[in-house]
């Protein structure tokens, strides 16, 4: 007995040595473990992880730069930026509830705050909201606790503090779209940016967007915000000065009250453009937001009448009779009129089979009272004895059928028909009729009010085809046409009586104290059932320091309708002139 028990107790390793060795193998295993472990996180995935790493812990958040501001020539501003709050989401998982509750304060549909997490990625830095009243500022900083981790930041937002004002001219700004995105990505653009859609904003984007700043913020890794660890404020855009006068715009914006149509008015000396009106416009402070008022929106793209179509630029018409002043010049310099030359007017005139009315029955008429008085009869005959290959060559060389070259998108290159053109076009030949029609500006000629403006500025200033300029510091550019000075002289004399003699057609265009020289037209457009109202005109005749185009869509006579609107932009534009001295 006692024997067998010094046995058992002097083989207790014997015993307990198989879970001894399963212990050891175990904690060798586990071991081997922590070592591949330590190698595949460290080693093999180390770049990697430290990638991850750093994203999850620091983020950037960029900061939107102020946009340069615009100003018209007398340094008034007519985009500004104001201080708005916008609301930045750290994109991560976020819970429903929370998303909830943050867009019932924002009082929007949370497929809307959805949809723009959606377009970042993991940990990125979303901008949810943008212009957040204070109310609602103050509802969320009671609610933090319970959103998803935000950061409530100032931001600029472009502004336009007259709001229509020269709207088709500046253009307005919105958030970039993903094919605007895919050519300026490489420029440092981003999904959520604000760019310029239309207009001088789309046009000077690189000169008015800046710089941006930025804010580096410490998240967790879930996604909370710990702290911002440093801050570099954005560069604003630089300064666009335009050749725009405030006054002037407003006065043409005015005068058109709301009716479709459009103004140009400029230096005839210089192309300086110093009022481009289209009516009807639009407020582009709607855009400015991207949560701006989309029902505001959608009915401004459902207007007929177009409002965001520049009609200054962009909208073309029949001249009517402000291009006898291209027939008078071609009749004159082609010598087959002279100041002297006298016509019957019996109420129109004969052209093969058809009868071409005349507005009234003028009688003998010499060349001075044909412009005066806008006899059709009288350019009927000139048009015919100059041809029309003559009458399109000299549209051309007034820079009617091409563009003016002013900077800004969008702008019409009119037309001036031929007879090859019509040959080619309706295989018809070219009759006598289609002449007489050209000499009035009636049939296929077709120009924008811009180019109209061009056109009067080049009998203003001596015969000069200026480019347009929109920009202060632009260079000018000057091509003679190639008038004798006494046919100019001539013209600008027929164009002072129109005005200034109490029987001339644009009596209604008379300013106190300056001497205007004008020429109305009424251009007849078969589908519209009444005709457009033209007026260009130029002052002061002895020295022109201005020149303006005035045509409303379907507006009747010139000489009424027109001509007023003229007369309020010049008496704008000396109440200036006057204050300045």
């Amino acid at each position: 007995m006692i024997n067998l028990k010094m046995k058992q107790l002097r083989n207790p390793w014997e015993i307990n040595r198989g879970r001894i060795r399963g212990l050891f193998y175990f904690t060798s295993a586990l071991f081997l473990l922590l070592v591949f472990t330590l190698w595949y996180l460290q080693i093999f995935k180390g770049e990697e992880m430290r990638h991850l790493s750093e994203s999850i812990c620091i983020k950037l958040a960029t900061i939107p730069p102020p946009r340069g501001l615009i100003l018209d020539r007398n340094g008034r501003v007519i985009a500004t930026n104001l201080k708005k709050y916008r609301i930045l989401l750290i994109r991560k998982k976020v819970e429903r509830e929370s998303l909830q509750r943050l867009a019932q304060i924002l009082k929007v549909p949370t497929s809307v705050l959805e949809d723009r997490i959606k377009k970042r990625a993991m940990f990125d830095v979303v901008e949810l909201a943008r212009d957040i009243p204070f109310d609602v500022l103050v509802r969320l900083e009671e609610a933090l606790p319970y959103l998803p981790p935000i950061i409530i930041e100032e931001v600029n937002q472009r502004y336009y503090p007259h709001n229509s004002l020269a709207a088709h001219l500046i253009g307005y700004v919105g958030e970039i779209s993903k094919e605007e995105l895919e050519s300026k990505k490489a420029d440092g653009y981003q999904m959520g940016d604000i760019v310029g859609k239309t207009g001088l904003e789309r046009l000077y984007e690189e000169k008015l967007r800046g710089e941006k700043g930025g804010q580096r913020i410490e998240i967790d890794v879930r996604g909370q915000i710990r702290r911002l660890l440093e801050r570099l404020e954005p560069k604003s855009g630089e300064e666009l000065r335009l050749t725009i006068d405030l006054d002037i715009q407003k006065a043409a914006e005015e005068a058109l009250a709301g009716r479709r149509g459009a103004v140009v008015a400029m230096n005839p000396n210089t192309g300086e453009v110093l009022a481009l009106a289209s009516s009807p416009s639009f407020d582009p402070n709607i855009f400015a937001s991207p949560q701006g008022n989309e029902k505001q929106r959608l009915a401004l793209l459902k207007d007929k009448r177009h409002p965001f179509h520049n009609r200054a630029i962009g909208g073309v018409f029949p001249p009517g009779s402000i291009f006898k002043i291209i027939t008078a010049v071609a009749g004159l310099e082609e010598k087959e009129i002279s100041p002297y030359t006298t016509i019957n007017c019996p109420g129109g005139l004969q052209v093969g089979r058809r009868f071409f009315r005349c507005w009234r029955r003028h009688g003998t008429v010499d060349f001075l009272t044909a412009v005066e008085q806008s006899c059709d009869t009288y350019f009927y005959r000139v048009g015919l004895l100059v041809g029309p290959e003559k009458l399109a060559e000299w549209a051309r060389k007034f820079g009617l059928g091409e563009k003016t070259g002013i900077a800004l998108p969008g702008e019409a290159e009119g037309f001036v028909a031929d007879e090859e053109w019509k040959r080619k076009t309706f295989n018809e030949p070219w009759y006598a009729g289609d002449t007489a029609n050209m000499a009035i500006g009636q049939g296929f000629t077709q120009l924008t009010p811009l180019q109209a403006c061009r056109m009067v500025s080049a009998i203003a200033n001596g015969g000069y085809l200026v480019r347009p300029i929109i920009v202060l510091g632009e260079k000018e550019e000057k091509i003679p046409i190639g008038i004798s000075q006494s046919t100019i002289e001539l013209i600008k004399e027929g164009m002072r009586r129109v005005v200034m003699n109490q029987r001339g057609t644009g009596v209604a265009a008379r300013v106190a104290g300056i001497s205007v020289g004008g020429k109305t037209g009424s251009a007849e457009d078969p589908p519209r059932k009444r005709t457009h109202a033209w007026f260009v005109c130029f002052a002061p005749v002895e020295n022109p320091q201005i020149a303006v185009a005035v045509v409303v869509e379907e507006g009747g006579k010139g000489g009424s309708v027109a001509a007023p609107i003229a007369k309020k932009v010049l008496e704008a534009a000396f109440h200036l002139q006057t204050a300045k001295r």
